[in-house]
């Protein structure tokens, strides 16, 4: 029996280097180095161009740097070998030079061009060498013109294991030396990195690692870089992906500097799984990428301290949050500099601001130096608009030359691009801008999370101002009587409110301003509109026409008096119902997870036209499953398999428009997105567009990951789908239970796990052991939905031809809660009778036009002389032909009968 191989215990180091700084970069390796072999590591791997830092740009083109490169390369080996590390393979990422001679002419530029190189250092000296064959020049980067590319491989021998060794780029370019080592019967893929941070890669590098994972037979080590670099940013992240799987078997936090450990096991052995960094948040992930960028800046560059205005205004709030948390606030200085047309709130906003950062706060009014400019210039129009805003860039930058700070600006993307600022103003004046390449509506997004963030941390103490919930005014409290306020009262309590918190005495609430005080909760319901009643016809004049509205379940009209005019409708006591609230809204994801926090149960049917979807969304269903059972279901398929793209829309955009409350999901049938995460984003994305849902559901566990991943981070919300699958009862045998046993229950909540690591916001268990689903339940942040599966799951679903009894068979999970089928049947045949009987329709059942006279058909007599020619001419021809009435004559009041004398008859007649 051959002796079992030990596994190779490889560290990924994601440092922080510094450009130019070779000493101190190649200090850190040393460093982290010994950090690597105490933790039993064979192998360390550090970033791209490690001794150099990156980008170096045109430093590699003078010869005097690539010599203290080369040098401090062979001096880190000696360091490593004097300090007991000699035996510790170390690959780092440096400048080399290729002889005249070797470069082809392929690679243009001149002679003197360097190289990317990566070097492996063992036992005192370099022991292996690649450079880098795909050089980027898109974007931000500038490789092409700096270097030149090589043209070999290199496979690494490491305590008999091969690994292949690459850098960066050559990933992402097909073919290569990727291509190259495929025939090189390598045991790992060894990349290292300066990838710079950008919203949304993440994925894209994990896919694109377990594609290259999967051409080479084996799996890939990624180890990226990480800090700020000028005007990049390095997240880090580095990883290690299995072949054929893009789910991380480790993974590194982001933003941090971290050693990754991994094993590698011998070939044939299963993979094991390392510590796994959950991913960040959309907002925390570009808010930490600003806190990075802003603090490399400020230490590389020899800067102490930050100095910026303060407005009180959102823009240079989260910028001096973002330098609090980049360098201690103690190291931040905000300057207020009011003028006349400053409000107090905004200096009391700033100032509040500054205290809780803990930062320098100074106040420098400008007015009387935008007096003295004006007393020489005599300014108007924009000029004289624009003077304040560079005085305070002015002073600025005084209190930074004559005390050291780094002007940063709070300048925002949405202003710097469409021209909504001044030049050389506080708002765009500065060495570095944090917020640069951030969006209005993310700066937004950004501050809320940095409150959220403080308040689970219990940095943000309660604001007197605001108080809790048990303390409310009574016209906020969340109680019953709020509602019962009559709507007049609550209609003129919005502008008093509104004038407090605009600080306007005289300003007028308009139509569509919400009545809500500052520093006051948000009412549970807004103030009804009052409308005014219906006018009768006969009284409508010049007055407004006014449609009435209809009576709904929360307004009915008042009673009115016989002879009396309509009165305004008041709104109804609201009726409370099981599990709903007096006024439902519509159910979104984050409702899921609420409904789960809480323990309520969740409740989804499926339905496939709008009749039923309007039944159950005015029953209360919380979301609305147009499934792939619409195949078996309603178009006669044998099973889910055959039912396309085209079949699901029209369903589902009618489900769609019908549902008001209810969340509608719509599942991705079978062919339209295993092979591909982009081709998963391609057909949610059609769904998504043609018929409004609100969600999709797809089937598959850990597989699946990054489909859910890249849909996810896309803005598009997932349901996954555990246990049987529809979708491959061919491969799974029918209709079986899945996860009985333990090991298949491990696979499944592994699944589960994977599916919300990935962003997925439920999860379906159809046909689960109970004690599963239970367990699955207990282990997951997202709400379970089971179907078969048992009690002890967050919600429950059904196909509502199975719930409401319209076949002859139902699964034994199914509980059928009405006998619809039967009852149709039996309308259906009393239909078929009495047509066939002649007793339909029968006189109860026959319209007003069959019961009613029917009409004489007379034609229309020609005109002759004394025959009326016109409606009032008849009239008039009735009234001559009455007898005589009584006129009341005389001041005894005695009646006298006199014939009424004939109208004049007009000459027209």
């Amino acid at each position: 029996m051959e002796p079992t191989t030990p596994p190779l215990r490889i560290a990924l180091a994601q440092v922080d280097t510094c450009v130019g700084d070779v000493a101190g970069n190649a200090a850190t390796v040393l460093e982290w180095t010994r950090k690597a072999a105490d933790a039993g590591a064979r192998l360390v791997a550090f970033p791209e161009m490690t001794l150099t830092g990156y980008p170096i740009e045109d430093l590699a083109l003078r010869a005097s740097f690539r010599r203290a490169a080369y040098r401090a390369g062979d001096d880190l080996a000696r360091t490593l070998a004097d300090e007991g590390l000699g035996d510790v393979t170390v690959v780092v990422g440096t400048v080399g030079a290729r002889p005249i001679k070797e470069r082809p002419m392929a690679a243009l530029g001149s002679p003197s061009r360097p190289t990317n190189r990566a070097i492996a250092l063992r036992g005192g000296r370099v022991v292996a060498s690649y450079d880098k064959h795909h050089l980027p020049n898109y974007g931000v980067f500038d490789e092409f013109r700096v270097f030149t590319p090589g043209d070999s491989t290199c496979v690494l021998d490491v305590d008999g294991r091969r690994l292949g060794l690459v850098i960066c780029e050559d990933i992402w370019q097909d073919g290569g030396p990727v291509a190259a080592l495929a025939g090189e019967d390598v045991d790992a893929l060894l990349v290292v990195n300066a990838s710079p941070f950008e919203e949304g890669k993440g994925h894209q590098r994990t896919e694109l690692a377990a594609r290259r994972a999967s051409e080479v037979g084996a799996p890939l080590l990624y180890v990226n870089q990480v800090g700020g670099q000028d005007d990049l940013v390095f997240d880090g992240g580095s990883f290690v992906v299995a072949p054929g799987s893009d789910a991380p078997l480790a993974r590194a936090p982001q933003f941090v500097p971290d050693l990754l450990v991994w094993d590698l096991p011998a070939r044939g052995e299963t993979f094991a799984r390392g510590t796994v960094a959950p991913p960040l948040e959309a907002d925390e992930e570009v808010y930490r990428a600003c806190v990075a960028g802003l603090a490399g800046y400020v230490r590389k560059n020899g800067f102490r301290s930050v100095v910026l205005g303060l407005s009180g205004g959102i823009d240079s709030a989260l910028t001096a949050a973002i330098a609090a948390d980049a360098i201690g606030g103690e190291n931040v200085v905000g300057v207020s500099m009011p003028s006349a047309y400053s409000s107090e709130h905004s200096k009391d906003d700033a100032a509040d601001l500054a205290e809780r950062l803990g930062a320098d706060y100074r106040v420098q009014p400008i007015a009387p130096m935008v007096d003295a400019f004006q007393g020489e210039l005599h300014l108007d129009g924009v000029a004289e608009e624009n003077l304040q805003a560079r005085v305070r860039g002015v002073l600025l930058m005084a209190i930074s030359n004559r005390e050291g700070h780094l002007v940063i600006a709070p300048g925002n993307k949405s202003e710097l691009a469409t021209g909504y600022a001044t030049i050389y103003d506080a708002g765009s004046i500065g060495g570095y801008a944090p917020i640069k390449d951030v969006d209005k509506s993310q700066v937004w997004r950004l501050a809320r999370w940095r409150n959220n963030h403080a308040l689970d941390a219990g940095e943000i103490p309660r604001s007197p101002s605001r108080p809790s919930p048990s303390h409310r005014p009574r016209s906020c409290a969340p109680a019953s009587s709020t509602r019962t306020l009559c709507p007049l009262r609550r209609a003129r309590r919005g502008p008093r409110r509104i004038h407090r918190a605009r600080g306007g005495a005289g300003r007028a609430a308009g139509p569509g301003l919400r009545p809500r005080g500052r520093g006051q909760g948000r009412h549970p319901r807004r103030p009804r509109r009052v409308e005014a009643a219906p006018v009768p016809a006969r009284h409508q004049g010049h007055r407004p026409r006014v449609r009435p509205r209809p009576a709904s379940a929360d307004h009915v009209p008042l009673a009115r008096a016989p002879g009396r005019k309509p009165v305004m409708t008041q709104p109804a006591a609201p009726t409370p119902q099981a599990g709903n609230a007096p006024t439902r809204k519509r159910v979104r994801v984050q409702h899921l997870a609420e409904a789960k926090a809480q323990g309520r149960k969740l409740t989804m049917l499926t339905a496939y036209d709008s009749v039923v979807a309007r039944i159950f969304d005015t029953a209360g269903v919380d979301m609305l499953l147009v499934g792939d059972s619409i195949g078996d279901n309603m178009l006669a398929h044998p099973n889910t398999i055959p039912v396309t793209v085209d079949e699901m829309i029209p369903p589902a955009r009618a489900v769609a428009r019908t549902a008001k409350h209810a969340m509608v999901v719509v599942d991705l049938p079978f062919g339209s997105y295993e092979d591909s995460p982009q081709h998963a984003f391609a057909t949610a994305v059609r769904i998504m567009k043609e018929t409004g849902a609100h969600a999709v559901k797809l089937e598959g566990g850990r597989r699946v990951a990054a489909h859910v991943k890249l849909l996810t981070d896309s803005g598009i919300p997932v349901i996954g789908h555990l246990g049987f699958t529809p979708q491959s009862e061919n491969i799974l045998g029918g209709h079986r239970v899945q996860g009985r046993g333990d090991e298949a229950a491990d696979v499944l909540c592994d699944d589960a796990l994977a599916l919300a690591e990935s962003g997925a916001s439920a999860v379906v268990l159809e046909m689960v052991p109970a004690p599963v689903a239970a367990r699955v339940t207990e282990i997951l942040a997202i709400p379970t939905i089971g179907i078969g599966a048992g009690p002890d799951v967050d919600g429950q679903v059904l196909v509502w031809t199975d719930m409401a009894g319209m076949g002859d068979w139902s699964p034994r999970f199914a509980k059928r809660f009405a006998e619809i089928g039967a009852a149709l049947t039996a309308a259906a045949e009393s239909y078929v009778d009495e047509v066939t009987s002649g007793a339909f329709p029968g006189p109860s059942t026959r319209s007003r036009a069959d019961l009613s006279r029917p009409r004489r058909r007379t034609r229309r007599a020609a005109w002759r002389p004394g025959r009326p020619t016109s409606r009032c001419a008849a009239r008039r021809a009735r009234a001559r032909a009455r007898p005589p009435r009584a006129w009341r004559t005389g001041p005894s009041g005695a009646s006298r009968t006199t014939a009424c004398p004939p109208p004049p008859r007009p000459s027209w007649c």
